[in-house]
């Protein structure tokens, strides 16, 4: 737990993340097949952007955060996760609601009248 502690003290300050740190974000990125997709043409483009909805977006950046923390080995971060489990589901799923109110409202005043 303290090597997780000084981690985050460590990066808090940082506009970018250690060098390892990002290579490693990079190697899961390509064992996931996320740059695969990108390198295949699968990836959201300019031209469908009206089709886009924000709250499917908003929706898989929270998954992907989601999915980020719930998957960490940090002793940290499971510590947090299951002494505060309960409570972030919470709040993730108050944030989640929020931001499908906030995509309806956003997609109604983009819609022509």
């Amino acid at each position: 737990m303290r090597d997780g502690l000084l981690k985050l003290l460590n990066l808090e300050l940082q506009t970018h993340p250690f060098s390892v740190l990002r290579a490693a974000a990079l190697n899961k990125w390509v064992d996931t097949g996320g740059y695969g997709k990108v390198m295949s043409g699968d990836y959201p483009r300019r031209a469908d952007d009206d089709k886009s909805s924000f709250t499917d977006d908003l929706g898989q950046a929270a998954r992907h955060y989601r999915d980020g923390f719930d998957q960490s080995d940090d002793p940290l971060i499971k510590g947090i996760r299951d002494g505060l489990g309960g409570f972030v589901d919470g709040v993730g799923r108050a944030a989640t609601s929020a931001a499908d109110s906030l995509g309806r409202k956003i997609n109604e005043w983009r819609q022509p009248k």
